[in-house]
């Protein structure tokens, strides 16, 4: 689970299912990909056709808990033991970009 702190009137974008908890202040909403850019093959192997907008309205901080909508593990990866230099593949790469 990755915790997100949100500014006034700042928002994330993330699939439908990976929000977990959210701070009174914050609102979601669904939005829907029009028909014309979600084709049948991209329905087929598993393109949502939705996403959910997570906004914090209120004038303080506010934060989200987002998981990984399938079962994974997020592992914490020192990148200097690397020298800097580490490429990854992931499913659900906005899990990998949030460490």
């Amino acid at each position: 689970m990755v915790q997100i702190m949100l500014k006034p009137q700042e928002k994330v974008i993330a699939k439908p299912g990976s929000m977990c908890y959210m701070s009174g202040s914050t609102q979601m909403e669904n939005v829907y990909i029009p028909e014309n850019e979600v084709g049948m093959w991209q329905w087929a192997f598993g393109k949502a056709a939705t996403s959910v907008v997570i906004l914090n309205q209120g004038s303080g901080d506010g934060f989200v808990g987002i998981v990984a909508p399938s079962l994974a593990r997020i592992f914490p990866i020192d990148s200097a033991m690397f020298e800097g230099k580490f490429y990854a593949s992931q499913m659900h790469p906005f899990a990998l970009s949030m460490m």
